[in-house]
């Protein structure tokens, strides 16, 4: 199983430039977090999930973004609720710490297809800056 997830978590959390007003996901199968269903459609308009629809092929008139997932498993970005966005991985003392390193740590979420982070440690100011940096 393989996520479309991170591609659509860039596209929607403002690391594209100009997203598109429409884009329509046409899923392979599709997890909505209870069931998986084979040939869905998912539509989103104006960034929100605006249609849920067994996919027949046929696509409206009209400019959007079609991504094809027909080979792939969509399913709900994932939430991590326990994070240390300032913080790296690494075990000494100064190293991977900061702004840059909350970046880094934002990006690699993304790629993973976790699109809700929690860090309560978190200076609230900067965690707010940095969600109005990603567009959310």
């Amino acid at each position: 199983m393989r996520p479309i997830a991170p591609l659509l978590g860039l596209m929607l959390s403002g690391c594209v430039a100009t997203p598109p007003r429409e884009i329509v996901v046409l899923a392979g199968t599709l997890f909505d977090g209870e069931a998986a269903r084979a040939r869905m459609r998912v539509v989103i308009r104006d960034g929100a999930i605006v249609a849920v629809e067994p996919d027949d092929g046929a696509l409206p008139d009209g400019e959007r973004l079609v991504v094809d997932a027909r080979e792939l498993t969509v399913l709900p970005g994932l939430v991590d609720a326990h994070t240390h966005l300032f913080s790296g991985g690494g075990c000494s003392p100064g190293v991977g710490v900061g702004p840059g390193q909350a970046l880094d740590n934002l990006a690699a979420w993304t790629r993973g297809g976790v699109t809700t982070v929690a860090d309560l440690g978190a200076p609230a100011g900067v965690a707010l800056a940095l969600r109005r940096h990603v567009g959310t």
